[in-house]
């Protein structure tokens, strides 16, 4: 018994790596154990400082998308390691850890971007969200590879894991996308109010206070 099962080519990459479905499944660990290891950490020195305690909490905009997309994420992840279990049941031979070991890893570090960002909000601190920001960027392609994967496997559309992958490419893309969104408008907030606090023009008060009224939560 291994991770990737008992067959002989099962760690093969000799027919190329996105052939060997097992080692791009370990590849899809990676990103998640990386976020889960860093926010885990970053949650517990924070809860522990004397800066815990918040004093606002404000909703930075795309806070309702974010949930949205983000629970509907959690549900196909769900999805994906009951088809994991089913389809290692198929196999009575040995246990292949590789079809539902890395969804249940990305399901803990999905539940987690939502308490890291939860708890963002609650400190008011932007810069954190760069921690998010990179796991998104960093897990899309290598989901991506995922779905090549299966390609070169010839694994049809018949097949529900197919439909998954490309619905998990589609929830992360969409994440990525209000995360760079949401950053972009942080920057161009600060940039506002710094520029508000070194000028006393009126015309630059009024352009910021503008902005600031616009940057309402969708």
């Amino acid at each position: 018994m291994s991770f990737c099962g008992s067959k002989n080519s099962a760690r093969s990459v000799a027919e190329g790596v996105l052939k060997n479905e097992c080692f791009v499944d370990v590849l899809n660990i990676v990103p998640h154990a990386i976020f889960v290891l860093v926010s885990v950490f970053i949650l517990i020195v924070w809860c522990k400082s004397k800066y815990y305690d918040a004093t606002t909490w404000v909703h930075f905009r795309g806070h309702n998308v974010r949930w949205f997309f983000s629970l509907v994420l959690i549900i196909v992840i769900g999805t994906e390691i009951a088809e994991g279990f089913m389809s290692d049941a198929r196999d009575p031979d040995t246990v292949n850890f590789h079809v539902f070991i890395p969804p249940i890893i990305a399901l803990i570090a999905t539940v987690l971007t939502l308490v890291f960002y939860h708890n963002i909000e609650q400190w008011n601190s932007p810069r954190f969200l760069l921690i998010i920001l990179a796991y998104w960027m960093s897990v899309l392609p290598i989901k991506i590879l995922k779905g090549v994967s299966l390609y070169k496997n010839e694994t049809s559309a018949d097949h529900v894991r197919v439909w998954l992958t490309w619905t998990d490419v589609a929830i992360y893309a969409v994440l990525l996308t209000v995360e760079i969104n949401l950053l972009r408008v942080q920057v161009r907030d600060l940039k506002c109010w710094s520029e508000m606090h070194i000028s006393s023009s009126n015309t630059i008060f009024t352009k910021c206070t503008v902005v600031k009224h616009i940057l309402v939560d969708l």
